[in-house]
């Protein structure tokens, strides 16, 4: 056969070309099993597409320059360029292959994914088109012969990967709701006793403890580093546990969760250490687990959080490590408690995944990042970017296992924000938000990724500092950059405004800085102060609030800096003046007193909560007389005030249980951590002291229609009916074309005795705001208290088709429902709300009184548990109203309404 190459050329170029069919029947074979799940097969395919394409290139190039010689004494320009054209595409192919493997097949990069792609359909294609224009172009069954080979080798492929596909497990079932899932009457927050985890509501898939590898990944650390940090600091501060593989792939992540909350939340946090501690002197091991399911994994799941535990191994320090979350594959709810089931051992689908370094980890490393679909899958389920998946941890349930009492509503972040216009799943919230937010949208934003993490879109990653408020830890390791964090993601959340000022003759001077009236020497005036939760999707505050501490710091100074008023100043042992205008919850203990030491299993009954939840507002009244000698101005100045944690939880912790205070230049000389307190918000102003006492006028108060609006808010909830009244027919005056104000002055008449003058007001809101969501829900309302139920009806079915997730909405549908003794319907509404919120006492309490009209006794009986359970104990408010007379500052702070003097 006349040819430009010799025999030996001709017999290599044979073996390259079947080594090509080999490496595009193998790229078609990738191709095509792309979606599927990865199996060991693909895998070997994969490596032999690197290992083949990687043979071709160099046996091509020898090839290539082995051919030059016959090409110079033979040289056509057509056929010389579609080789020159075809060297470079398999370099360039080959190049494109190895960044992919090495800089990971991401969203970033996805333009170098497809055109490896489209290279590798081009380069065959720039080969037939050399061969078809040489001097002597191939036999015409030289193509059949190479699709022939090429299909049979591509047929092999998929027949054995289909051999070893994985079998598809069947789809989990979804939980019954248009049956009652509450009979029997099995609390859907009371753990199993027979559970080795009892009484957190964690489960395994065994149901029983596995080795702490599996959190860890078996990455311990350096232990004498360890021993070393935990003796100096109380905590292991440079080693981390369990992240080393993670960061191979996820640097910046991983660098961002090394200084979060959750990495120090089990012994290495010294805060929740004496708690734990002290329930487990108090209670006793088992009942420790109670905070283990959320708080120490690495220790509880491999069946140590019932021995003592030495702080200084690696499993006391891991925290929340990397799979302590991405490890769990599902939630049992939204009732809280460490309410998941993780993953015991299983075997990873990529082939080498379980070598901790050498060529085995970077095989490993390269075959994920190569197909990182059923990585992505494993470890990112897509409960991980909902709030439900937040609720898991951060809602909180008391019970007899615990505090040996009864069943107590702890923190719960989740149903805060789930009923709220934060998520969008409450119709009544006073201000909308454009679009919902998840937990996830503020404690994770995207955020940039400059050590080049593989999961980065766009340079940035969601952010794994999980921010929030606990500046008590940064604090103690000496962490200021994340206490200047949180205070940047603190920046205008909240609003403090001193808003209103009251005179003796009942005269309310409203947006007082504008009005700037005079105050008269010896004159006696109220000044109101108004604190709006801007950007908290939760109430602010959240938390430990038993043990947290908001508060507002009030003053009034004259011109010569004398102090005419204070309240919420610090005392020399830094504490909170005891009259100051707080944000927390003081709990009474079983024995009748405060329970201020963490020391949640003698919680008994709240005595005092003040929370600000989202879009809404609070209001402080301060008494202040000007001195009679006073001259000039008079200064008025509050702040908003947080501090994680207070001083006697402080002092419980570093001198009752003797924690370690770090030795870092900051703490010398401190036995007591002095932790640091955050300016939330801040106002001021200055009056002229003169007579008479008059105001300055014609000013455009359109801009502050908002505090207007807020000053109503907290009146309203406070209520004060007429004052909110005031302040939101002024919001009507001064936005007209807002809904706001019509609704707000329609909710007040609604909850007053004459509910009809509410008509108009809506019908007002009609006009303004025909395509107002929130429309339907306050004429449910309207109809709802003048008794026309049926209209009420019509009207809440209307809002719950905007709003489905609306509890309060399906709460107040099945109550005009029983009323039209529509039994049935108005059940299945009440399933709904216990959809939300399985312990909804209102709900339970419906139910019981449903199935006792039908007379269905079995349901009643079984109805009547779940009401007895979560019902309010009335003997524990014979213990409050001894606690509040003893108490006269928390008892006065505890009233909606009141004036501090």
């Amino acid at each position: 056969m006349a040819s430009i190459l010799t025999t030996k050329q001709r017999r290599f170029l044979r073996l390259l070309i079947y080594l090509a069919l080999f490496v595009l029947a193998n790229s078609a074979y990738l191709y095509l099993a792309d979606g599927d799940a990865i199996t060991g097969f693909y895998q070997v395919m994969l490596l032999a597409h690197l290992g083949g394409g990687t043979l071709l290139l160099v046996l091509s190039t020898f090839f290539v320059l082995w051919h030059l010689k016959r090409v110079k004494k033979l040289f056509r320009f057509s056929a010389v360029s579609t080789g020159m054209a075809l060297t470079i595409a398999a370099y360039v192919l080959f190049a494109s292959g190895i960044f992919i493997l090495s800089e990971a097949n991401s969203r970033d990069h996805l333009w170098i994914f497809y055109s490896h792609r489209f290279l590798a359909i081009g380069a065959p294609v720039l080969y037939a088109w050399h061969r078809w224009i040489s001097h002597f172009p191939p036999k015409k069954v030289a193509l059949p012969r190479a699709a022939i080979a090429f299909a049979l080798m591509l047929g092999l492929m998929m027949g054995a990967n289909a051999i070893w596909a994985p079998v598809p497990k069947d789809m989990p079932q979804v939980a019954d709701w248009t049956s009652d899932p509450f009979l029997p009457f099995e609390p859907k927050n009371f753990p199993d006793k027979s559970s080795p985890f009892f009484p957190a509501l964690t489960t395994t898939d065994s149901g029983g403890f596995f080795p702490a590898r599996i959190i860890t990944r078996g990455e311990r650390g350096d232990f004498e580093r360890i021993r070393e940090d935990v003796e100096r600091l109380g905590f292991a501060a440079d080693t981390t546990i369990g992240s080393a593989t993670c960061a191979r792939c996820h640097a910046d992540i991983v660098e961002q969760w090394k200084t979060s909350a959750h990495r120090f939340s089990s012994f290495n946090n010294p805060f929740y250490r004496a708690a734990v501690e002290r329930l487990r002197d108090d209670g006793g091991l088992q009942e420790s687990q109670w905070c283990a399911g959320c708080h120490d994994p690495a220790i509880m799941l491999a069946g140590n959080m019932t021995k003592d535990i030495d702080p200084l191994t690696p499993e006391s320090q891991a925290g929340l490590t990397c799979l302590s979350c991405h490890a769990i594959d599902k939630l049992h709810g939204v009732v809280g408690n460490g309410n998941y089931n993780i993953a015991d051992e299983k075997p990873s689908p990529y082939l080498f995944d379980d070598a901790s370094g050498g060529l085995g980890r970077l095989t490993a490393d390269l075959l994920i990042k190569s197909k990182p679909g059923e990585h992505k899958r494993a470890m990112l389920k897509p409960f991980f970017r909902t709030s439900e998946f937040c609720a898991t941890c951060h809602k909180v349930s008391l019970d007899v296992p615990v505090n040996k009492y009864r069943w107590l509503r702890g923190q719960d972040e989740y149903d805060a924000w789930h009923d709220s216009g934060v998520s969008h799943n409450a119709a009544r919230t006073f201000y909308l938000p454009g679009v919902s937010r998840q937990c996830q949208d503020c404690h994770m934003p995207r955020e940039p990724a400059p050590l080049g993490d593989v999961s980065a879109r766009d340079g940035k990653v969601r952010s794994h500092r999980f921010l929030a408020v606990n500046t008590a830890l940064p604090y103690i390791r000496g962490d200021f950059e994340t206490i200047d964090r949180m205070e940047a993601l603190l920046a205008d959340k909240l609003r403090i405004d001193i808003f209103a000022m009251e005179r003796r003759s009942g005269e309310r001077v409203l947006a007082v800085n504008r009005a700037k009236p005079n105050v008269a020497a010896g004159e006696t005036v109220i000044f109101e102060v108004v604190v709006r939760n801007k950007g908290v999707g939760h109430t602010f505050p959240g938390g430990t609030n038993d043990s947290n501490q908001g508060w507002i710091d009030f003053a009034v100074t004259d011109e010569s800096g004398r102090e005419v008023f204070r309240s919420g100043a610090l005392d020399e042992t830094r504490r909170v003046d005891k009259s100051a205008h707080f944000y927390r919850v003081v709990m009474v203990g079983h024995s009748g007193q405060e329970a201020s030491e963490r020391d949640a299993q003698n919680f008994h009954v709240p005595a005092f909560v003040r929370v600000i939840g989202p879009g809404t507002a609070d209001l402080a009244r301060y008494e202040v007389r000007v001195p009679a000698d006073a001259k000039g101005k008079l200064r008025i100045e509050a702040k908003l005030n947080w501090r994680k944690f207070n001083r006697a939880y402080t002092e419980f912790v570093f001198k009752k249980r003797g924690m370690m205070v770090p030795d870092l230049p900051h703490l010398k000389g401190q036995d007591v951590p002095d932790l640091p307190i955050t300016l939330l918000a801040s106002d001021s102003l200055e009056l002229a002291i003169g007579t008479p006492a008059g105001t300055s006028g014609g000013v455009d108060l359109t801009a502050d229609w908002e505090r207007f609006n807020d000053h109503g808010i907290a009146n309203l909830m406070q209520g004060a009916f007429d004052v909110a009244e005031r302040s939101f027919a002024e919001v009507a005056r001064l936005r007209p074309e807002l809904p706001d104000g019509y609704r707000n002055q329609a909710r007040r008449w609604i909850q007053s005795a004459t509910p009809r003058r509410a008509f108009d007001l809506l019908k007002r809101v009609d006009e303004v705001a025909p395509d107002d969501p929130q429309r339907a829900y306050f004429w449910g309302r309207y109809f709802q208290r003048v008794e026309d139920f049926e209209q009420a009806a019509k009207a809440y079915r209307a809002s719950l088709d905007v709003f489905p997730r609306d509890r309060d909405g399906w709460r107040r549908l099945g109550t005009v429902l029983f009323k039209l003794a529509r039994y049935e319907d108005s059940l299945k509404a009440y399933l709904e709300v216990l959809r939300f919120d399985p312990e909804d006492l209102q709900a339970h309490k419906r139910r019981l009184d449903i199935y006792r009209l039908l007379g269905r006794d079995y349901e009643a009986t079984e109805a009547a548990k779940a009401f007895d359970k979560y019902k309010r104990d009335d003997q524990a408010q014979q213990l409050l109203r001894d606690f509040l007379l003893e108490h006269a500052e928390i008892n006065e702070d505890a009233q909606p309404r009141h004036v501090h003097r």
